[in-house]
């Protein structure tokens, strides 16, 4: 996949340090309200984005500068329906989607991975992570990491939802999936691919097991690793037989794909034997203290 080498040589990295942004109140210039109605942000984000505005020195992400802006106007090439509003200290950004099926959701783009699926659920909780510190730079988590213990930092995919969101995100998914067969390209066409799985609700898992027919490795890849970390049983066969392949890559990544189903399937039973023989010991000391009170 082709990995943004114009990200790193036109937007060169700004120093958005504390001490910096104390010093001098104008030596940012940050991207304006005005900007953001254009973009037809509501008036919810806007008021995040604003409030967010007067604290972010306190934090290692801030919001963008109209230059930085302006720079990253080549990539609506590949994401036309994208705003970016935040960065790093490593010039990585955030954006949101501001149009099209995933309007109100937010990205991160990785100047060392390309990887175009939404992430956050909207602004309110890309802000609350920054606040509460689940995030303090502008990374893509790892579905599958290799600390299996290592928490999962971003919203999307989703494993519990309400059923409007369900609903909403479903069709997302869907009107994504049905514009593949209009892509030619492969790499936007595997893009395009992720956004729609990272959307797709739990209960229709099954309709994305058609994807193991592919031969494009990034296709094979990330698959493995979204059914491995919903942990979704029916995908155990497509895996084993990803695991046979010729290919070295491919098998390599389903192969890390099983052990993360293994490893989390043992986790979740020794998770519930504890809890199960923690409740047989309160049961049985208060059948004890109600035998000795009678």
């Amino acid at each position: 996949m082709r990995f943004f080498k114009t990200l790193i040589e036109t937007v060169s990295p700004k120093d958005h340090s504390s001490s910096s942004l104390e010093s001098s109140s104008e030596s940012h210039s940050f991207i304006d309200l005005d900007t953001l109605t254009r973009y037809g942000l509501s008036n919810k984000e806007i008021s995040c984005f604003s409030e967010f505005l007067t604290v972010h020195e306190r934090y290692s992400i801030h919001p963008i500068t109209k230059e930085e802006h302006s720079a990253l106007n080549y990539m609506s090439e590949w994401l036309p329906d994208v705003c970016f509003l935040w960065t790093d200290e490593s010039s990585n950004y955030a954006g949101l989607f501001f149009r099209g099926p995933m309007r109100g959701r937010v990205m991160i783009l990785n100047h060392g991975e390309t990887f175009y699926a939404p992430l956050y659920i909207d602004v309110t909780s890309f802000i609350s992570k920054i606040k509460n510190e689940t995030i303090d730079e502008l990374e893509i988590p790892r579905l599958c990491p290799v600390d299996h213990l290592e928490p999962y930092k971003a919203d999307y995919p989703l494993k519990v939802q309400t059923d409007k969101a369900l609903k909403a995100n479903y069709a997302a998914a869907i009107e994504l999936l049905e514009s593949l067969d209009l892509i030619t390209d492969e790499e936007l066409y595997a893009q395009t691919a992720f956004q729609a799985w990272y959307l797709m609700p739990v209960q229709y898992l099954d309709e994305l097991l058609s994807f193991f027919e592919t031969d494009n490795m990034y296709i094979l890849q990330e698959i493995s690793y979204l059914f491995a970390f919903h942990q979704y049983l029916p995908a155990i066969p497509y895996l084993k037989a990803a695991v046979q392949q010729s290919d070295s890559y491919i098998s390599s990544h389903a192969k890390r794909a099983l052990t993360y189903y293994q490893t989390k399937l043992h986790q979740g039973i020794v998770k519930y034997a504890q809890y199960y023989f923690s409740e047989r010991k309160f049961i049985y000391a208060k059948t004890t203290c109600l035998s000795d009170a009678t």
